[in-house]
Formats: structure tokens, C-alpha cells, sequence
């Protein structure tokens, strides 16, 4: 069970962006919300489950942002 409250998630998408300010792609943004959950401690076997449901949600709300066909399929 993951300790990640939901203001812990929205303390993310408030947080300041630094850096290149480049749209990052699709596979980026996810992999910089993956790499965030992990300094976060959220369990290992949950990040990618998480990080692709919410990316789903975020399709839904913003059509386009989120493609399944960007990420290669596991064997």
C-alpha cells in the first residue's frame, strides 16, 4: 500500500518547473513522474501501474497528451 497522499501528487503538478521549458513528450513527462514517485518511496512494483493510469486519466481530460503507442510493448 502506497503512504503517497493525493496532496502529495498535487504538490507535483504545482511545483515549479525548472529547467528546458520544451514541451517534453509523451514517454519524457512520464518517466519524470516515474523518476519523482520513486524519490517519493512509492513501492518499486507500483510506479508503472500508477504512472500509466494516470496518464489514461490525463488523455482523457487533455486529448493527444498521452499515446500507449509511444511506449514500446513488454515481451
Amino acid at each position: 500500500m502506497s503512504t503517497t497522499s493525493d496532496d502529495t501528487i498535487a504538490g507535483f503538478i504545482r511545483a515549479p518547473i525548472n529547467g528546458d521549458l520544451a514541451q517534453p513528450d509523451c514517454v519524457e513527462h512520464c518517466n519524470r513522474f516515474k523518476y519523482w514517485l520513486q524519490d517519493k518511496n512509492v513501492g518499486i512494483g507500483s510506479l508503472n501501474n500508477i504512472v500509466e493510469a494516470i496518464a489514461e486519466k490525463t488523455e482523457t481530460w487533455i486529448p493527444g497528451i498521452y499515446s500507449a503507442d509511444a511506449f514500446p510493448e513488454e515481451v
